[in-house]
């Protein structure tokens, strides 16, 4: 008789335990995550958005830079190398995006044209700055590629260093990124 009320009070125990389990929504949590503005999206909306391959940055006097985006390795591999004078203009750029900081080094192989390097924060803000580095076009041929300084940075900004624009771009100012997706949500979707 013990055994039984024992097992009666187990299938109890049991049952309600299966109940409770049942009738509890499938609730998924999500954490937030911040857009360019810092206002809270949800972690659904940053996924499967396709990775831009360009958009624009704002200089700290209002004028805007056209940008080419290297996210992927291959395209960071790639850069600007091959890429004619007459085909890049001097309101465009090329933002080297990474995911994290970093100590960070560039070197201009099969270039045809000086650019002006800028090393930014998270936020695009000019941490360092590589000015009038000396093309190269080519790989293997004498003289030795340049390289600039190494920067602990975020992203890479690279302009032709006969941009007037890049000439505005001092130390210690804050670009901004006003395309869509934001640089949260590109990061968010970077597997």
């Amino acid at each position: 008789m013990k055994f039984l009320k024992s097992l009666t009070k187990f299938s109890i125990s049991l049952f309600l335990f299966l109940a409770l389990i049942s009738c509890q929504s499938e609730k998924v949590e999500t954490k937030p995550t911040l857009t360019q503005n810092k206002e809270p999206i949800s972690a659904t909306k940053a996924t499967n958005i396709p990775l831009p391959k360009s958009g624009t940055i704002k200089l700290p006097s209002g004028e805007s830079l056209r940008v080419r985006l290297a996210i992927t390795m291959e395209e960071q591999t790639q850069g600007l190398s091959g890429i004619q004078d007459n085909q890049f203009e001097n309101d465009e750029a090329m933002l080297f995006f990474y995911k994290d900081d970093a100590d960070r080094l560039f070197w201009m192989p099969d270039t045809y044209f000086n650019l002006d390097i800028f090393f930014l924060e998270k936020d695009l803000t000019v941490v360092g700055i590589d000015r009038d580095v000396p093309f190269h076009p080519g790989r293997n041929t004498p003289p030795r590629i340049a390289t600039t300084k190494v920067h602990y940075c975020r992203h890479v900004l690279e302009l032709k260093s006969s941009s007037p624009l890049a000439k505005k771009i001092k130390p210690g100012d804050k670009l901004s990124w006003t395309s869509s997706p934001t640089l949260w949500e590109i990061e968010a979707n970077i597997h």
